[in-house]
């Protein structure tokens, strides 16, 4: 957690993904459950494969990202921020509606269509059969086409974060088309 929302911002803008930081903190074990039958933070904690808490006191950025995918993931993010419909634009590209305010996702719900928010089989069909239908009009070979879908398929699963509705469509796709 970021103390102020100025160092929120410091931080955003300085750092990429695929940067390398370094961090000095302590680590600390999670306290245990001070009222019985209640909500156990530790257990909570270790049931996600987290053992320790780090308080951060310090970080400096070591090197920036030398990662390609990460590149070309915070090309596309930074593109997204500087459009004027990025909320949106994360949710329909990136599957990320967390920046949506709350009462626009609720009137999306009422009026039924939230749905469009989420990537799920459907759009991963829909951007599947697209590109095979571009690349069969630029006369590209079948086989092409097919590893050049599957490449574009994987790397469209790691800018959207790998969730596991997007993976499953991916999987299935390239079974499919194999």
């Amino acid at each position: 957690y970021f103390k102020t929302l100025e160092e929120k911002e410091t931080f955003i803008n300085n750092y990429e993904l695929g940067d390398k930081i370094e961090i000095k903190g302590e680590l600390t074990i999670p306290p245990q459950n001070t009222t019985p039958n209640l909500f156990n933070y530790k257990k909570y904690l270790y049931n996600d494969g987290i053992h320790y808490i780090l308080n951060i006191k310090e970080y400096k950025k070591v090197s920036n990202c030398s990662n390609t995918l990460y590149s070309l993931k915070n090309l596309i993010v930074n593109k997204i921020e500087k459009s004027k419909a990025s909320y949106y634009l994360y949710a329909l590209i990136l599957g990320d509606d967390r920046y949506i305010d709350n009462n626009i996702l609720n009137s999306y719900q009422e009026i039924g269509i939230s749905h469009l928010f989420a990537i799920s089989g459907m759009h991963i069909s829909i951007l599947s059969g697209l590109l095979l239908l571009l690349f069969k009009h630029l006369h590209f070979n079948e086989k092409i086409s097919y590893a050049l879908v599957i490449i574009l398929l994987l790397f469209y699963l790691f800018i959207t974060g790998c969730s596991p509705s997007i993976l499953r469509a991916v999987i299935l796709f390239i079974l499919l088309l194999l």
